[in-house]
């Protein structure tokens, strides 16, 4: 079976990183892939990294999800780059913990890479788009 990781930069995601990385265990549940995702946190004031640890340890899927705090070189590249380094061989997919990218897209994303070896989504693309039109701006 291949194997999928999921990187998830998060800072002050607390709010909805646990609806999020549910959201995305049902979709790749739908895959070929055995999978984990991993939250690559800023150390959150806001407990995100915390919660996520906790909320794995009581519904047991320490296998899936694994979380990495980081205390320095904080910010959105470096975090995905430690996330990739942290992954397992494989896919790997980065997506915004914001619900910015939407786990629907997943198996889309994941499928075409049935004919191609790099797929890349793009809200430029029919279907593509944000709710939040002033992230174009910069």
């Amino acid at each position: 079976m291949e194997s999928l990781s999921v990187i998830l930069p998060t800072y002050n995601e607390s709010a909805n990183i646990i609806s999020l990385v549910q959201a995305i265990q049902k979709k790749l549940k739908k895959t070929r892939y055995s999978y984990e995702i991993i939250i690559v946190d800023d150390n959150s004031p806001d407990g995100t990294a915390n919660l996520v640890e906790l909320w794995a340890k009581k519904e047991k899927l320490q296998k899936y999800v694994r979380v990495i705090v980081r205390k320095t070189n904080r910010g959105l590249g470096f975090s995905i780059r430690d996330g990739i380094h942290a992954a397992k061989d494989g896919v790997i997919v980065g997506m915004d913990a914001d619900f910015n990218h939407d786990p629907a897209t997943l198996l889309r994303l994941v499928g075409a890479l049935d004919h191609a070896e790099l797929v890349v989504a793009s809200r430029f693309l029919p279907g593509g788009g944000m709710a939040d039109w002033s992230r174009y701006l910069p």
